[in-house]
C-alpha cells in the first residue's frame, strides 16, 4: 500500500496478517499526493509590482469619483432642505427662509419679520453641512446667492421663492452655485434653482437652467461662473 496517496475510493479489501489474522479495511486511491510549496520570493515581488501598478492607475480616478460624489451629495441636500422649508411654509403667515454660510445652509422661522436670521428669536428648522470640500460660489450674478453679501432665500406661505427686504416679499428667481475646487473644468460646479413660482431642483451638469440670465452659462459649462 502506498500512503502517498490522496482520493480514496471506498473498494474494500479483505488482509489478512500471518501474525494476528485481522481484518484491515484498505482504501485504494487514484493519485499521489503532491507536497505544497509556498511562493517564491520572485513571485511575491511580481505580485507587488502588479498591485502598486493597479493602486497608482486606479487612485486617482477614485479619489475623482469620490469628490464627484460629495458635490452631487451636497446638490440633494440643498435641494431636499429646501424643499422641505417650502412644505413647511404653505399655509403659514410666518416667512420661512434659508440661510446660506460657507459651511452649511439652514432653514428658519422668520419670527420677526426682519429679513434676516436672529439668534435667539428665530427659529431654526433643520440645517445640512456641506460635504468636504463643496463651497459656495460668489460673484455669479444678482440672482445668485452670495454667501457674503446675498445668503438669503425666502419662501411665503404660497410656496412662492423670493427675498424679504423693506418689510416687503418680492417674488424672485434663486441660483445656487455648489462647486469643488478639486475638479477640472467641465465637472467643477453644480446649480440649484428656486424658481419664484416655487419650483425648486437641480440642474444637470450641462444644461443652462431657467433662471435668465444664468450668468455666464457657469453650469452648463461646468466653471465657476467662468466663460
Amino acid at each position: 500500500m502506498n500512503p502517498s496517496r490522496q482520493e480514496w475510493y471506498p473498494r474494500e479489501m479483505n488482509i489478512f496478517t500471518t501474525s494476528d489474522s485481522y481484518r484491515l479495511r484498505v482504501w485504494r486511491t487514484s493519485s499521489i499526493f503532491r507536497k505544497k510549496r509556498g511562493f517564491s520570493i520572485l513571485e511575491i515581488l511580481i505580485a507587488l509590482v502588479i498591485i502598486t501598478t493597479l493602486i497608482a492607475l486606479g487612485g486617482p480616478k477614485l479619489a475623482n469619483m469620490r469628490t464627484r460624489q460629495s458635490l452631487s451629495s451636497t446638490v440633494d441636500g440643498v435641494v431636499n432642505l429646501l424643499q422641505r422649508m417650502r412644505a413647511q411654509a404653505l399655509g403659514r403667515t410666518e416667512l420661512m427662509g434659508a440661510k446660506f454660510e460657507a459651511g452649511k445652509v439652514f432653514s428658519f422661522m422668520d419670527l420677526n419679520t426682519n429679513g434676516s436670521f436672529d439668534t435667539g428669536i428665530d427659529q431654526v428648522l433643520s440645517s445640512y453641512e456641506y460635504k468636504t470640500g463643496v463651497l459656495v460660489a460668489s460673484g455669479c450674478g444678482s440672482n445668485s446667492i452670495d454667501p457674503t453679501s446675498r445668503p438669503y432665500v425666502y419662501i411665503d406661505g404660497k410656496g412662492f421663492v423670493g427675498v424679504y427686504s423693506g418689510g416687503a416679499f418680492t417674488h424672485k428667481n434663486w441660483q445656487i452655485f455648489l462647486y469643488h475646487p478639486d475638479l477640472a473644468d467641465g465637472k467643477k460646479s453644480r446649480e440649484v434653482e428656486a424658481l419664484s413660482n416655487g419650483l425648486i431642483e437641480k440642474i444637470r451638469l450641462g444644461n443652462a437652467g431657467h433662471v435668465i440670465p444664468n450668468p455666464k452659462e457657469a453650469n452648463k459649462n461646468g466653471l465657476i461662473c467662468g466663460p
